[in-house]
């Protein structure tokens, strides 16, 4: 939903919780601010790795996570990563899958990886 508004995004926020007890909010800095999902994705699940060894054997009843410190205009990053500008086509071709067929017409063959 960044994407098309045109929202860089500098921070990753995540709530986890287990069972009835409160919500466990954490949050991290991206930088440089970004819209690609790799960098937002790899954020999210280093805060619920976070949460999970504080947590140990805990199962995850809730969990959300969202974006924040949105800005119109990124900073510019002064050595460009190799990997941004394909992550930056990926995302562009997977938006457009989704724009023609529906939402659910595409989804990324990455997985976080299955923690023992």
């Amino acid at each position: 939903r960044l994407r098309p508004r045109g929202w860089p995004a500098g921070r990753v926020m995540a709530k986890t919780g287990r069972g009835a007890s409160r919500p466990y909010p954490r949050q991290c800095v991206v930088r440089p601010a970004t819209q690609e999902t790799q960098p937002l994705a790899r954020a999210a699940i280093r805060l619920l790795d976070e949460w999970l060894d504080a947590q140990a054997g805990a199962g995850v009843r809730l969990l959300g996570v969202g974006a924040g410190d949105l800005t119109k205009a990124p900073q510019l990053d002064l050595f460009g990563v190799p990997e941004s500008a394909r992550n930056r086509k990926l995302d562009a071709a997977i938006d457009g899958i989704r724009a023609r067929f529906g939402a659910h017409a595409v989804a990324r063959g990455t997985m976080p990886p299955r923690r023992a």
